[in-house]
């Protein structure tokens, strides 16, 4: 009876102190770009510290620069950046430390500028850029994180200007251009590429 009583109360205090040992620290740093607030796990023999919660990183002048949460080590949900004046630059969505789905970029005037798809950390989809005005100048495709298919570009009228087609990430196909300096009817020019190369 009392070896059972003790094996109990030993796995009630290892149990305990178990617990006690993965609840994150929080710790915060200061340097020359700032300051950071973070929460760590502390596992192992080697002190390994392991990022868990809120991650918080602030410019010199007191400004929020980034901010995402760890689960595990892993980023996990939206990552924010802005910059030193506040104005947001980029949003990137993560699950379990892998980039997933849009991906959105700012200028410094909060103007949209690029949108970018993920799947599983690599670029998958479109990729579209946006000029000062919100319109959109470019369009281009992405598998694996390589560029294929079809890139387009547009003039602020929105007017197809250029077309190329890509292949594991070089011009492959036909590229065409379109000149609208003599009217709304354009000048077509068409070069054709084989694997990166101009065709002879």
């Amino acid at each position: 009876m009392q070896f059972t009583m003790l094996s109990i109360l030993l796995a009630l205090i290892t149990f305990l102190f178990g617990c006690a040992a993965t609840k994150p620290i929080m710790l915060e740093e200061s340097t020359s770009d700032g300051q950071v607030r973070y929460s760590v796990i502390v596992k192992g023999k080697e002190k390994l510290k392991i990022n868990e919660g809120l991650y918080t990183a602030w410019y010199p002048n007191g400004t929020k620069k980034t901010e995402v949460i760890y689960v595990a080590g892993l980023k996990q949900g939206t990552e924010l950046f802005w910059d030193a004046f506040g104005i947001k630059l980029r949003e990137t969505k993560y699950d379990k430390g892998l980039k997933q789905g849009k991906e959105t970029h700012w200028d410094t005037r909060g103007r949209l500028k690029r949108e970018v798809m993920f799947l599983n950390d690599l670029q998958e989809g479109p990729e579209i850029t946006y000029d000062i005005t919100g319109n959109k100048i470019k369009e281009e495709y992405y598998t694996l994180g390589v560029k294929n298919g079809t890139e387009t570009g547009y003039d602020e009228r929105g007017r197809k200007i250029y077309e190329s087609q890509y292949l594991n990430g070089k011009k492959n196909g036909t590229e065409t251009f379109y000149d609208y300096s003599s009217g709304d009817i354009p000048t077509v020019t068409v070069i054709q590429w084989i694997q990166g190369e101009v065709a002879p």
